[in-house]
């Protein structure tokens, strides 16, 4: 079977720990795309927060964001397919994390935003369980996020909350479980994700193959969290890093060596012939 797409997910995968992307997994990129390969982000990241040196790449035409809320043209940014949370799930996000101290971020319009107030958290690094540099460079700081909700009820693309793991405040999981008009994921131990009800990466990804005449079974997917495993069970080649989730490792054709030691460059020398 020849791989004619490789789907990425971007943090934990395509990116060491530093969130860098490097020469070794830049090269193998470019050379799976000189193959005919098409290389695909997709991704939990907004569009706007997609790492500057990925984009620069000028084999990478397409986009998956927000956990599949949306394909975007990599390069100018133009919504070729949205899947936002429906209005009715957005008011219950909004009951349910209303006058909570927690760390809620709003993706809409290409952007993620969060509370001044813990943005300024992170910033003086009074915040443990976030990287300070990424939210940084990623993050667009307002007073009142949650009014986000209310302004851009028919666009949200996702809602995320994070805490420090197995503080009292991740007791939010059992709550979010309960929201039924939006699907709750995860792209790590200290947080949580909502987007809208039958949307995931896996199924917008297979909206982009159809446009690209693709068949799931030509993809090769790579990933290491909980928002990762459907998308690497519907692929035809799956790959699971070495510092991913177990559960991820266990659905999974091959475990290559962790985002640190260039494991997503190994597997593609492996599978693109």
């Amino acid at each position: 079977m020849k791989v004619k797409l490789i789907a990425l997910d971007l943090d934990g995968t395509t990116l060491n720990s530093k969130n860098q992307l490097t020469e070794r997994t830049r090269q193998a990129l470019i050379l799976a795309a000189e193959q005919g390969v098409e290389i695909v982000p997709v991704t939990g990241r907004c569009f706007k927060s997609l790492p500057p040196e990925l984009l620069a790449l000028d084999c990478i035409r397409y986009a998956v964001v927000s956990n599949g809320a949306e394909i975007r043209n990599a390069q100018n940014g133009e919504i070729l397919y949205n899947h936002y949370i429906d209005p009715s799930g957005v008011q219950e996000i909004r009951r349910l994390l209303h006058k909570k101290e927690l760390m809620v971020e709003v993706y809409v319009k290409g952007s993620a935003y969060m509370e001044h107030a813990f943005y300024e958290k992170v910033e003086r690094s009074q915040i443990s369980y976030r990287n300070r540099n990424y939210v940084l460079a990623t993050r667009v700081p307002v007073r009142g996020v949650s009014q986000l909700l209310d302004v851009h009820r028919t666009r949200i693309e996702k809602v995320a909350v994070y805490f420090e793991a197995g503080s009292a405040a991740s007791r939010i999981k059992e709550e979010l479980a309960e929201v039924r008009h939006a699907c709750v994921t995860s792209s790590g131990h200290n947080n949580m994700e909502l987007i809208a009800q039958n949307c995931s990466k896996a199924k917008t990804l297979e909206v982009l193959c159809r446009m690209l005449g693709i068949s799931l079974t030509e993809v090769m997917a790579a990933g290491d969290s909980q928002n990762d495993l459907e998308m690497l069970e519907a692929a035809g080649v799956s790959v699971a890093m070495g510092n991913g989730d177990d559960n991820v490792k266990a659905c999974a054709d091959y475990i290559a060596l962790t985002n640190d030691c260039d494991g997503l460059a190994e597997a593609i020398s492996l599978f693109i012939e």
